[in-house]
């Protein structure tokens, strides 16, 4: 293959590959914005509820209620131990029930645990099918 040639063929070769890169990233970018527009924030509002369980004293442990206009309500919990894991269960039901029974629903939870602490998040969003 002369030296020509080989540059002609490189050349349709790259111009191939570019033009399909960025058809792969118009696709790509498409598919981003669409997603975004179905996104929790797209539908409405969240409340999110936190609860932070404390092996040790450092630190009190404690329900942390977000409500969608960021005002914040605060339940206490005990040490988490052996002897109270059952109180803290029933506080922390109560209050994910309390905010179900006000026309939300769960659409995601999280959680994870340190050496001294557990947390988990609980996020809300109107029930739109109650209304």
């Amino acid at each position: 293959m002369a030296t020509g040639d080989f540059l002609f063929y490189f050349y349709k070769k790259s111009h191939f590959m570019t033009s399909k890169l960025i058809t792969f990233a118009a696709v790509m970018t498409f598919c981003c914005i669409v997603t975004n527009k179905t996104s929790a924030q797209e539908k409405g509002k969240v409340l999110t509820v936190r609860t932070l369980e404390v092996v040790d004293d450092s630190y009190q442990g404690k329900i942390v209620i977000m409500e969608e206009d960021g005002k914040t309500s605060e339940i206490k919990l005990q040490r988490f131990k052996p002897g109270v894991f059952v109180d803290n269960s029933k506080r922390i039901h109560e209050a994910l029930n309390s905010v179900i029974e006000r026309g939300y629903k769960i659409i995601g939870t999280s959680g994870g645990a340190g050496a001294v602490f557990l947390v988990t998040n609980y996020i809300f969003q109107k029930d739109e099918s109650k209304k």
